[in-house]
C-alpha cells in the first residue's frame, strides 16, 4: 500500500468548515474505524476550525475551544469519543515533532496559508482506514 495524497484549496473559512462538516457526516455514515489524525500547520492556519467543522458533521453541537491552553479537549458521543490534543505548550504541537505519533497517524492534514483568507490542506493517508477517509475527503472536495 502506497501513500495516497490529496491537496484541497479553500478560498474562505466557510469553505473549509463545509468541507470538514461533510467529511464528518460521511465518515460517520460509513462507520469508519477509529482514526488517528495528525494536524500540522502554523498557528492560526485552520486546524481548530477544521476540527470544529468535523465535530459538527459528526453531530456535536456544543462549544469547541482550541486545546492550546488545556492541552486536551474530549468530545463523547454514544458510540464514539473524539480527543483533540494540542501539545504546543509542551513544544510538540505537530505530529512530526513526535516521530512515534507521526508514524502512527492514519491520515495527516497539513494546513497552509494561501493568501489572506485562503487555505490549502494537503491530506496524506498511510493506512487502509486512512485511504478510505481520504476517498471521502476527495468526494467532499469535488462538491
Amino acid at each position: 500500500m502506497g501513500e495516497s495524497e490529496l491537496i484541497v484549496h479553500f478560498d474562505s473559512e466557510v469553505q473549509l468548515v463545509e468541507f470538514s462538516e461533510y467529511a464528518g457526516r460521511q465518515w460517520r455514515a460509513l462507520g469508519l474505524p477509529a482514526l488517528l489524525l495528525g494536524l500540522r500547520g502554523e498557528l492560526g492556519s485552520g486546524k481548530t476550525t477544521w476540527v470544529r467543522g468535523l465535530l459538527r458533521g459528526l453531530g456535536y453541537d456544543g462549544r469547541v475551544p482550541s486545546p492550546t491552553y488545556t492541552l486536551l479537549e474530549q468530545y463523547v458521543f454514544p458510540d464514539l469519543t473524539i480527543v483533540h490534543l494540542d501539545l504546543y505548550r509542551l513544544a510538540v504541537e505537530w505530529p512530526e515533532r513526535a516521530p512515534r505519533l507521526d508514524r502512527a497517524c492514519d491520515l495527516t492534514l497539513t494546513f497552509r496559508y494561501a493568501g489572506p483568507t485562503g487555505r490549502d490542506i494537503e491530506l496524506n493517508a498511510r493506512s487502509e482506514p486512512g485511504i478510505e477517509a481520504l476517498r471521502v475527503a476527495s468526494d467532499a472536495a469535488s462538491k
